[in-house]
């Protein structure tokens, strides 16, 4: 039988850590065990770790230097001995059945992620369903591109092989750690997507990551003056995203002849859109791979029409 090791990343969590570690140890399936690293905590967060460390078995560790939120997920994935290992939040909530469905429905595949219901900070129900709310569409003809452009491997809903960890250690300097061992997962045994909501995902002030409201085009362009004062932070934001392809194509990740290209392009595309108002550039690249950069718009007047808004969003 497989054994479930269980990854948690925490830093001042003591809110909502007890509920979330409840949830976890009154699973259908039961883990193998719970790793959980913290950052330097100065709150209430290592006294809870210390009562489930004596009353469960817990394991955890505290940085001795800080290493922000990315690394200090990869770190609690490298502690883990389990054949398969989830990731947990630190102030979310797991529905009882959560492991054991993902682990009877992950299959030949190396990673499985689900759905969830988003909560806010007082346990209300916000939307019923998070891909929804994201307009997220888990099916591609190539996978790799879509969790790439646009991602739905969420961290707190995943379970993955361990095996996965050859190729996907050390981690690159990428902004998501969830994102990327769903891309490494896509060019190996597969990401499965299972159509359930398994857990209750928190959103409040303090989420490093989380849920963003999809924006439509109409939105968009209401907002469009208040995007050209946060030209700023969209240039900030494009040289991240440069930076992160850039050490995708320079990794051992097995990527095909079309998605090396498609990736330079899009440097091109996401530098350039920075230099002129109206980019030919930008509006060739972003008409050429349009369904791969907007392919949630349903009909191809919109995704036309995005090809040209991204210029100015």
């Amino acid at each position: 039988m497989n054994k479930v090791s269980i990854a948690i990343a925490t830093y001042n969590g003591a809110k909502y850590l007890k509920e979330q570690l409840d949830s976890i140890y009154t699973q259908t399936l039961l883990p193998f065990e719970v790793i959980v690293c913290d950052d330097g905590s100065i709150d209430e967060t290592i006294k809870i770790l210390e009562e489930f460390k004596e009353l469960k078995g817990l394991k955890y560790f505290i940085n001795p230097i800080k290493l922000g939120f990315f690394r200090n997920f990869e770190k609690a994935i490298t502690l883990c001995a389990g054949d398969l290992i989830a990731l947990s939040d630190q102030d979310d909530y797991w529905l009882p059945n959560k492991l054991e469905r993902l682990v009877n429905e992950i299959g030949a595949s190396d990673l499985i992620c689900s759905d969830a219901i988003l909560i806010d900070a007082n346990n209300n129900i916000i939307q019923e369903s998070y891909f929804n709310y994201q307009n997220l569409f888990p099916y591609s003809d190539d996978l790799f591109l879509n969790i790439f452009f646009n991602n739905y491997v969420t961290g707190c809903t995943i379970l993955f092989k361990n095996k996965l960890l050859e190729n996907a250690l050390p981690m690159p300097d990428i902004r998501y750690h969830d994102q990327w061992l769903g891309l490494v997962a896509s060019k190996q045994g597969g990401v499965k997507f299972l159509n359930e909501k398994l857990i209750f995902y928190r959103q409040h002030l303090n989420n490093d990551t989380g849920s963003h409201q999809f924006i439509s085009m109409n939105e968009k362009i209401k907002n469009l003056y208040q995007s050209i004062s946060k030209r700023k932070i969209l240039k900030s934001k494009i040289s991240i995203i440069s930076k992160e392809i850039k050490q995708i194509l320079a990794s051992k990740i097995g990527l095909n002849e079309y998605e090396k290209k498609l990736l330079k392009n899009s440097i091109i595309y996401y530098e350039n859109r920075m230099r002129f108002w109206i980019n030919p550039i930008c509006v060739f690249y972003g008409l050429k791979y349009n369904k791969v950069y907007f392919g949630y718009y349903d009909s191809i007047f919109k995704r036309i029409f995005a090809s040209f808004g991204t210029l100015f969003f």
